[in-house]
């Protein structure tokens, strides 16, 4: 399958692709003490500090607390999210699913506001560019001129025999427009026919080599650098593991903590870091913060309402308030 067309960037998407934020590792543990109006609701006063112990391959995890993640809309609510301390903003449509894209000027808003009005060293962006059975080269690339991480899906494909294929040439195309792509591993897999957990890590690492074979060399050699500027030789850097269904159900009710643990292992044995998602609540942290993640991503447990609607700025600030005591 030859290469998909790739769009043409303007001067403006240019410009913000050129001040882009830096990826920037998260603080050192000890991981931090809950504040008090949550301790109280789980009954104890700090998050555990244990991580599990490394295999016999002694796998390089992040002993690191993870960042907060919220996902936003608009640029009001990139705003919201700036002005509350979130350290990484992310930008999806919730009205289009689990990974709906935004439209360029949405897009080009968020990006505006986060590196131009609210620019910080240790803030990063991401955004969701939808499913890879929709075919999202096009929505990738132009996404890719705002934002350094663009999340795609992989529902629908479980019985595919391209879709490796398919994931590899978006990659090699997100690659050439400058940013880099975030594989979705999903906990209710089964329910939404995706690739199981195992073969989406197994393919991510695989990844790299499409910049080699479908990019011209000298493009090929440019790209083995990331945004943070370390060298790339093994795929996209992070995994995102989210739900695809959006039922009122949580990541743990589609995945058992020991399952959730093994997945993030595998991926760190691959080289790359996990963020977790999936309707995650106030009462998944004691547990999700004592794993080696990036991140833990939401959107819903944030909102006035459900997903859909717009952010509440009271339950934003008990998010971050919890981060920021580190």
């Amino acid at each position: 399958m030859g290469p998909a067309r790739i769009l043409q960037f303007d001067d403006a998407s240019a410009s913000l692709r050129a001040n882009r934020t830096k990826h920037k590792a998260p603080l050192k543990p000890p991981f931090p003490a809950l504040p008090s109006w949550l301790a109280a609701h789980f009954g104890h006063a700090h998050v555990s500090t244990a991580i599990p112990s490394a295999s016999s391959s002694q796998l390089e995890l992040p002993g690191v607390a993870p960042r907060l993640l919220v996902s936003v809309r608009s640029g009001h609510e990139a705003q919201m999210a700036v002005q509350s301390g979130v350290e990484w903003v992310d930008l999806k449509n919730p009205d289009a699913g689990s990974l709906g894209a935004a439209d360029q000027a949405t897009a080009a808003a968020v990006a505006e506001t986060l590196h131009f009005k609210g620019g910080s060293a240790e803030r990063i962006s991401s955004a969701a560019v939808g499913e890879l059975r929709d075919a999202p080269t096009t929505v990738a690339v132009c996404l890719a001129g705002y934002f350094p991480l663009l999340k795609v899906g992989l529902s629908g494909l479980r019985d595919s025999p391209i879709w490796p294929e398919q994931l590899g040439q978006l990659y090699a195309n997100v690659r050439m427009a400058g940013a880099d792509l975030v594989p979705v591993i999903y906990a209710d897999h089964l329910a939404c026919h995706a690739p199981a957990p195992a073969q989406v890590i197994e393919v991510a690492s695989t990844l790299q080599q499409w910049s080699a074979r479908t990019l011209p060399a000298r493009l090929s050699d440019n790209l083995t650098r990331t945004n943070a500027g370390t060298t790339d030789l093994s795929g996209p850097r992070y995994m995102l593991i989210d739900t695809f269904t959006k039922d009122g159900r949580r990541l743990l009710d589609w995945m058992s903590p020991a399952a959730l643990e093994s997945i993030v292992r595998l991926a760190a044995a691959s080289g790359r870091q996990t963020v977790v998602a999936g309707s995650l609540a106030l009462q998944d942290l004691p547990h999700l913060m004592s794993l080696p993640i990036a991140a833990i991503a939401i959107r819903g447990a944030v909102c006035a309402g459900d997903r859909r609607s717009g952010l509440c700025p009271e339950r934003l600030r008990q998010w971050v308030e919890v981060f920021s005591a580190r």
